[in-house]
């Protein structure tokens, strides 16, 4: 296993992020090779697609708990992904608590975090402040 990167921006995201592809293109020169993201929302759709263009680069779908929609559609999510966990830690939490305790879970495992975020509330801004706090080195684009 290599180093790990995970990704947090906000859930709308208007435009591209042209700084995304050439930053996860150096983190993996520089030995990231596996890329975390929450799958929630236009940050993480972003992410995730510039991850798979990226050439030894492994794709993990971190969910906070089973949803429907995953066991309906599991082999199309099975190609998008390289890998599909629930952490232990967010086993039988309500749905709200059990997606920070993801964040922070995904934070805990990474060597590097990537954030996008214009606003000083939400989910990604607290999962990017916890990084900041137990000194993971945060990217901001």
């Amino acid at each position: 296993m290599g180093d790990i990167c995970c990704g947090f921006g906000h859930r709308k995201i208007h435009g591209e992020i042209p700084l995304l592809r050439n930053t996860i293109e150096k983190l993996t020169d520089r030995g990231i090779t596996e890329y975390m993201t929450g799958g929630m929302g236009d940050f993480d759709r972003i992410f995730s697609e510039t991850v798979r263009t990226v050439k030894n680069a492994r794709l993990i779908l971190v969910i906070p708990y089973m949803t429907e929609e995953l066991n309906k559609n599991k082999d199309y999510y099975t190609s998008l992904y390289d890998e599909i966990i629930i952490p232990q830690c967010v086993e039988g939490m309500f749905p709200k608590k059990a997606i920070i305790h993801r964040n922070r879970w995904m934070v805990e495992q990474s060597d590097m975090v990537i954030g996008r975020i214009i606003k000083n509330h939400g989910g990604a801004y607290e999962a990017l402040m916890y990084a900041e706090k137990i000194g993971r080195e945060v990217l901001y684009i």
